[in-house]
């Protein structure tokens, strides 16, 4: 994919990075940012984060690395309920 990506496009590419988990985004200040949290199949937030800057996360290699630091907080969270 060339070009920045949309809105749409990172929320997807998160969620289907932690499928089969749940994940749930909201915007804010005036769709500037987005906060997204992961829950477990219980309904336990397992992984969050906050302020989100979308223009910082538009590029595929940028939002990359907030997936993955997202999902080293994911396997961290199942280590410690295993």
């Amino acid at each position: 994919m060339n070009g920045p990506l949309s809105n749409d496009e990172i929320l997807e590419r998160i969620e289907q990075a932690f499928a089969p988990h749940e994940c749930t985004a909201a915007y804010t200040d005036e769709g500037q940012r987005f906060d997204f949290e992961i829950t477990d199949a219980h309904g336990d937030v397992i992984a969050s984060m906050s302020g989100v800057i979308l223009s910082s996360v538009r590029e595929p290699a940028a939002l990359d690395i907030v997936i993955s630091y997202m999902r080293d907080k994911v396997d961290e969270a199942g280590k410690r309920s295993a």
